[in-house]
């Protein structure tokens, strides 16, 4: 609720205090970030969460591709692609596709 509403510092505060972390959490703090432009942030995020080995799914890896779409970052991009059929073995799908044609755009 609070990253819907941009309060993005509380909800990270909040997100720090949870004791147990799932992808489903990861990801919502990741697609906040990305969903305001906090592009940065939400790679950190990202790293952070297969760091700590969370494993992500196909939907941490559509939300860090939207960060880097609104940030035009076509060489991260590039490499969270890769990361995402070559290391996790997710098969890309309609979704991963269209964030590449939006940053090809």
């Amino acid at each position: 609720m609070h990253l819907k509403c941009g309060a993005l510092f509380k909800a990270e505060m909040l997100f720090k205090k949870m004791s147990t972390k799932n992808t489903v959490t990861w990801n919502s703090i990741i697609f906040g970030y990305a969903n305001h432009g906090y592009t940065i942030k939400a790679i950190e995020l990202f790293n952070e969460m297969t760091e700590k080995g969370c494993e992500p799914d196909h939907l941490t890896f559509t939300a860090v591709l939207t960060a880097c779409c609104h940030a035009g970052m076509v060489d991260v991009r590039q490499r969270i692609f890769l990361l995402m059929s070559e290391e996790h073995g997710i098969e890309p799908r309609l979704e991963h596709y269209a964030c590449l044609v939006d940053l090809i755009g």
